[in-house]
């Protein structure tokens, strides 16, 4: 039994486990591709920054931050338009928090990635202090990707349960689950593990 049908029985077992009943047909997730540990934290990095400003810190210091470490280029188009001219929805870079804190965990940062808690309070502590301008040296020099296994598991798992939530018909899902968290952590664990850019990322059911 190969990655990808390993986390496929365990996600199963999981939901069974609390009361849910996944269609066994769905695909499997692509176990084929992982990409490097500095891209994933250079991604994290603009996530938290760009949520950073959308709950207030100035986004002229977010800019120079991201030029003193060399991320600017890797802003996507709606994040530059945000940072730039304050285009776009704050509430949507919030949510992308999410995102941020499964890759967080991918890069063993965070323990866990519970699909029933949202993103830890003290998420803001794990990465650099914004107001002193600190660096990302510190985070790097810690920062592990986790084996392939284990983030296979956690995207698959975020795939099963945004598909109960879209499909409605077991309400308990809706009680146990919040559908913004579990949909920017399988963006970020879909990116995490596929060639797509961020903005091109997929979340169909």
């Amino acid at each position: 039994m190969d990655i990808s049908q390993n986390a496929r029985l365990a996600s199963l077992n999981y939901l069974r486990s609390v009361g849910l009943t996944p269609p066994e047909h769905l695909p499997l997730i692509d176990a084929h591709f992982l990409k490097a540990g500095d891209d994933v934290i250079a991604r994290m990095l603009c996530l938290t920054v760009c949520g950073a400003v959308s709950c207030g810190y100035s986004a002229i210091r977010a800019r120079e931050w991201l030029e003193r470490e060399g991320l600017m280029n890797v802003l996507g188009r709606d994040e530059r338009q945000f940072l730039n001219n304050g285009d776009g929805r704050r509430v949507d870079f919030q949510r992308q928090i999410e995102a941020a804190y499964a890759l967080a965990w991918a890069l063993g940062l965070q323990h866990q990635l519970d699909p029933r808690e949202p993103c830890s309070p003290n998420f803001v502590h794990v990465m650099p202090d914004l107001k002193r301008t600190e660096s990302s040296d510190a985070l790097r020099s810690k920062a592990e990707l986790r084996p392939a296994a284990e983030i296979v598991q956690a995207a698959d798992l975020n795939y099963l349960i945004h598909w109960l939530l879209r499909d409605g018909t077991q309400v308990k899902a809706n009680r146990l689950f919040q559908t913004p968290f579990v949909e920017e952590r399988r963006r970020a664990l879909d990116w995490l593990l596929g060639d797509a850019d961020w903005n091109e990322i997929s979340l169909d059911t």
